[in-house]
């Protein structure tokens, strides 16, 4: 579930795995409403994109439990305004489990991992307008991340409650990694 504001906090956003909404903070009324995936699959995140135009949601498409084996990860943004879905990117090998703006980029960061496959995990930086693919890292194989954040020129991960890493926002690289 999540819950967030645009910049100037006249537009709310609440979501559970199904449906992702907005809403008008003044007069509490519903502006829009997106099902996230019209088969099985759920949502993990949403934010507004750094401009505060769209909503990026990311999770996962398939059959309906998080550790199955034909399971994808997806990321997908609607344009406020019409509704209309803006950009989808479906299909990553990794569910899409938390997310971050980077607002002076009009980016976000997505942090990719499943505890099930012996595969890498990834950090995407995603342009918010787009949705092209502007960076990638890798990260430890079971990268199911709970939290992600943008801070002073890195992005911080915090992963399986048992690490903490950060990448260098320029580059892409990773700065530190901390077991904790």
């Amino acid at each position: 579930n999540a819950l967030g504001s645009t910049a100037d906090q006249q537009l709310l956003l609440t979501m559970d795995q199904e449906r992702i909404n907005v809403w008008n903070a003044t007069d509490g009324s519903l502006l829009r409403s997106w099902r996230f995936d019209e088969l099985e699959g759920a949502a993990r995140h949403a934010l507004f994109s750094p401009d505060g135009k769209r909503v990026i949601a990311c999770g996962r498409t398939g059959p309906g439990v998080w550790n199955h084996p034909d399971g994808r990860g997806c990321i997908r943004a609607w344009d406020i305004e019409t509704g209309n879905l803006q950009f989808e990117l479906t299909g990553l090998p990794n569910y899409a489990h938390a997310m971050a703006s980077i607002p002076h980029r009009d980016q976000v960061a997505v942090m990719c991992g499943r505890r099930d496959l012996d595969v890498p995990g990834q950090l995407l930086l995603i342009d918010a307008r787009t949705g092209l693919i502007a960076g990638t890292a890798s990260t430890p194989s079971d990268s199911q991340c709970h939290t992600i954040r943008f801070q002073n020129g890195t992005i911080q991960a915090f992963i399986n409650r048992y690490a903490a890493s950060r990448w260098d926002i320029r580059t892409m690289k990773p700065v530190e990694a901390h077991m904790l």
